[in-house]
């Protein structure tokens, strides 16, 4: 055979391989959540199953006055790709607090416990994990406000374009994700994007952490297949018709962020209704990647500064 007729043959093996081999499965079908009186009864009985979640992770309700008694609004928090409801701890307690809202800190799955359980996490378990978090919201309150830092804003985001949710509110991004500043990670929503992830990371990424407390609430070692399911989520999240949002969007981000790709974030800004959108630069986060914007454990003194921002958008804009 001759050079030309084997590079053809390579050529479409090639090409049959990218065509044929699995790529991210981003698909979504909703698992309808049953919710009793109880609610609080019914996610502490659901975190008991998993006695291996760091304590300070699970989900919890926090109660603006007696238990089961439903708030004019709600709060539902949704934590960041690798990190827990303390990310920005005390940032939602205390807008729920000046809302007088009951607060719903979800833990997305396989997150807050040992790093392998975060391989077989799938696209659909973490959208399902937000609409889940906002089904709870939705019997806490009448009006539901959503916050979602990193990862966490991307699902808030995806929920927010879903049309059928009545009582969604408002919506606060907090650097949202819509994909980060490493291009590279682009790669993993090919085919293959698993095995592209262990080639050039191997079997598990590994960071340090800034402090006890950060290592203490970070996933700070989990496997590659976590990130081509978070690069699911992103993609899911950038192709939502985001032109037809009804819901008051508010977000917030640092044009220094290491961590996402501001181009992309500002270039979801644009595509949102004018009428319903309001950004805020935060220009002198603690957090040295200028990412995570509030909060004890990275950004403590900016921490009344975006729980004002975010408390005022939602009176000003009701």
């Amino acid at each position: 055979m001759k050079k030309s007729q084997w590079a053809i043959v390579i050529v479409a093996i090639l090409a049959g391989l990218y065509t044929f081999s699995p790529r991210v499965d981003t698909s979504y079908s909703y698992q309808e959540l049953s919710l009793p009186q109880d609610i609080e009864g019914f996610i502490s009985e659901q975190e008991q199953r998993y006695p291996d979640i760091q304590p300070g992770t699970e989900k919890k309700i926090t109660w603006a006055g007696e238990p089961n008694q439903r708030t004019p609004y709600s709060v539902v928090y949704l934590h960041g790709f690798s990190s827990s409801r303390q990310d920005t701890a005390p940032l939602v307690q205390r807008v729920a607090k000046q809302l007088g809202a009951n607060l719903y800190e979800t833990r997305l799955k396989g997150h807050g416990r040992p790093a392998d359980t975060m391989k077989s996490v799938t696209v659909n378990d973490w959208l399902n994990d937000a609409r889940h978090a906002y089904d709870i919201g939705a019997k806490l309150g009448d009006e539901v406000v959503v916050i979602g830092l990193s990862t966490g804003g991307t699902l808030a985001l995806w929920l927010a374009a879903q049309p059928e949710l009545s009582q969604l509110g408002f919506t606060v991004l907090i650097s949202p994700n819509l994909g980060p500043a490493d291009s590279n990670a682009e790669l993993l929503l090919l085919p293959l994007g698993d095995e592209i992830a262990r080639l050039v990371v191997g079997d598990y990424r590994e960071w340090k952490p800034v402090n006890k407390q950060q290592a203490q609430f970070w996933t700070t070692r989990y496997p590659v297949e976590a990130l081509v399911t978070m690069m699911g989520v992103v993609d899911v999240a950038r192709n939502q018709p985001v032109e037809h949002i009804l819901t008051p969007v508010l977000t917030l981000y640092s044009e220094q962020d290491r961590i996402v790709d501001i181009a992309k974030t500002q270039a979801m800004l644009e595509r949102l209704p004018t009428s319903n959108r309001q950004t805020i630069v935060i220009a002198d986060s603690g957090d040295k990647l200028q990412h995570v914007l509030a909060g004890d454990i990275l950004s403590p003194t900016t921490t009344d500064q975006v729980a004002k921002s975010i408390v005022e958008f939602i009176t000003i804009k009701k």
